[in-house]
């Protein structure tokens, strides 16, 4: 359980908390918006932690758990996508060109299954990805990024949903492909 009077967490120069803010400072409770907002901030930290619940990210494919600090100062891609979700996929693999010739001084990537996706489909999709994953073991953490991020399990094909973030939080960009892979 995430402690109230805990210190905020630093990311770059900013503290973060549990919600969003306008550029002007002013946060906003994230559960009142439809989807993200380019040019709002994102309390990184707290957003994927789940409030602190969730204790480490996993470095794929090696399984290496590692603190929520290797985000901190980079630009950070959030990616939803459903499994079992082909790796020959053209969006995956356009993605990770892109992430693979990117300096991990400046970028880092993380991978968010659905919460409808099973242990052997994290397990498969993962073992084959260089990236930062939320772990399938914190479905609530995976459920809320995922609806955070506009990802939604009702279309009938397979979709990917993201939202790029630069180093100082600020959403630069948001993105959904409701179309097939």
């Amino acid at each position: 359980m995430s402690n109230s009077n805990a210190p905020l967490k630093r990311c770059s120069s900013v503290a973060v908390s549990n919600e969003i803010s306008k550029s002007d400072g002013e946060y906003m409770d994230v559960t009142k918006l439809s989807r993200p907002v380019e040019g709002m901030r994102l309390a990184v930290i707290p957003f994927l932690s789940n409030n602190g619940n969730t204790p480490s990210l996993v470095r794929c494919p090696t399984g290496e758990l590692v603190g929520f600090n290797v985000v901190c100062q980079k630009h950070l891609l959030i990616c939803c996508v459903s499994l079992p979700l082909s790796i020959e996929s053209l969006y995956l693999r356009a993605i990770m060109e892109a992430y693979n010739s990117l300096s991990r001084d400046k970028f880092e990537m993380v991978m968010v299954a659905s919460s409808d996706s099973t242990k052997a489909a994290f397990d498969m999709f993962f073992s084959e990805l260089p990236c930062l994953a939320i772990p399938f073991s914190d479905s609530d953490s995976r459920h809320y990024i995922c609806s955070f991020i506009g990802f939604n399990l009702h279309f009938t094909c397979p979709k990917l949903s993201a939202v790029l973030v630069d180093p100082h939080e600020m959403i630069m960009h948001y993105l959904v492909t409701p179309t097939a892979f």
